[in-house]
């Protein structure tokens, strides 16, 4: 129904800004299953035609999720609170629905994944470079991480991304510092 909104011209996204690179270390969350792996040792490759498919529905579920939870409650807010305010909400929905399908392991993670995508979107440079983060995530650490045999959810698995999680919530903690130190204006935050 989104994209069909988009495709019609109902559903206008805005035009991607300018990169802030200070968002370029959430790109190297994806690949933190990819590291388990290695530390495992190793994996085998398979593909099939089904699995083009699923590409396809990862392409349309990330489409879908970043239209609802990082798109519509952004629409026509102005002030730095408003802004503030609905990082933190449309994550908190974004985390349960995924708690709702999943475990509440799902639903920490996506609490923190969805701050960090609606910060890239709202100050980050827009929601297309949220989509790409997104669409990698959801690529490298479910389908390209089944394609390689999928990992055991051993003692690795729960150290590497605890850790990771641990570090990006340091990082992100720090460019929330950073944008309080600069007086909280996104228009000063993403131009210097």
């Amino acid at each position: 129904f989104f994209l069909f909104l988009a495709l019609c011209g109902f559903l206008r996204f805005p035009k991607p800004g300018k990169f802030a690179w200070r968002y370029l270390p959430f790109f190297l969350l994806p690949f933190t299953n990819l590291l388990v792996i290695a530390i495992q040792g190793g994996a085998s490759f398979s593909f099939s035609y089904d699995d083009g498919i699923r590409l396809v529905d990862l392409f349309l579920t990330v489409a879908i999720e970043e239209t609802l939870f990082r798109v519509l409650p952004f629409i026509g807010l102005a002030g730095e609170k408003e802004k503030r305010t609905w990082i933190v909400l449309s994550s908190v929905l974004f985390s349960l629905c995924h708690l709702a399908g999943g475990s509440w392991m799902q639903g920490v993670y996506c609490l923190g994944l969805g701050l960090a995508l609606a910060s890239l979107s709202v100050y980050g440079g827009g929601v297309y470079y949220a989509f790409l983060l997104h669409f990698a995530f959801n690529l490298f650490n479910d389908e390209f991480v089944s394609y390689l045999g999928g990992t055991n959810l051993d003692a690795i698995y729960f150290a590497v991304n605890v850790s990771a999680g641990i570090a990006f919530a340091a990082y992100y903690l720090f460019l929330i510092f950073l944008r309080f130190k600069r007086g909280g204006s996104s228009q000063r935050y993403t131009h210097r």
